[in-house]
Order: structure tokens, then sequence, then C-alpha cells
């Protein structure tokens, strides 16, 4: 024995290979909705910037509260913080929400039919 053996049989076909059908529906129109392109970059980066001020307003309201339950008094700092950080969080919401509106407005839908396709 060498180590290596050689299969000389032939190959088998698949026994269940005839057994399956695959259907593929496609619809008649397909609607693609066209929007500008930087507009549609300004959005995506004004609900990331959003995205972030919301987890660090989070982030400084717990300690907040915290501070509250377990002394009584608000902690001072944290307290402005967590305002500012809110106040920018709802700004960048709603310029994210106005760029939205924009793309929504100035989009424009493309209608394209499909044809019968058989194999």
């Amino acid at each position: 024995m060498t180590g290596v053996e050689k299969n000389t049989d032939a190959p088998v076909p698949n026994p269940i290979g005839n057994g399956f059908n695959v259907s593929v529906l496609v619809p008649e129109q397909i609607s693609i909705r066209m929007v500008d392109a930087s507009a549609l970059t300004d959005y995506e980066y004004h609900i990331f910037v959003a995205s972030i001020f919301a987890s660090a307003t989070i982030g400084f309201l717990v300690p907040c509260v915290q501070e509250y339950r377990s002394n009584g008094a608000l902690a001072f700092p944290f307290l402005l913080m967590t305002l500012l950080l809110a106040a920018v969080f709802i700004g960048s919401l709603a310029v994210a929400l106005l760029k939205r509106r924009s793309l929504r407005r100035s989009g424009k839908e493309i209608k394209l039919t499909t044809t019968a396709a058989s194999v």
C-alpha cells in the first residue's frame, strides 16, 4: 500500500437531483427610488451623530440619577453635561429629520418593467 489510493469508480449522479423544482417569481414591475447622493450622505451623517449623542446623554444621565438616589442631591456637573448633550442630540436629530423630508420630496421614482425569462 502506497498511502494514497486512487478511486477508479465512475462518479455517481445525485439520486435526488431530479426531484428538486426551483420556482422563481419575478414581479412585473420594479420601482426604484432615486435620491440625491450628497443629501443621503448628509442624512446618514446626522443620524450617526444623533445616535452618538443619544448614547452620551444616557451615559451622563445614569450617574446623575444614581447620585440623586444615593445622596438626595443633584450632581450639577453631570446634570449640566446631560442637558448639553441632550440639546445637541435633539438638534442633530431635527436636522436629520429635515434631511429625510428633503430626500422624500426631491426623490424621483423610476419604474422598470420586467420581461419573461425562461430556462
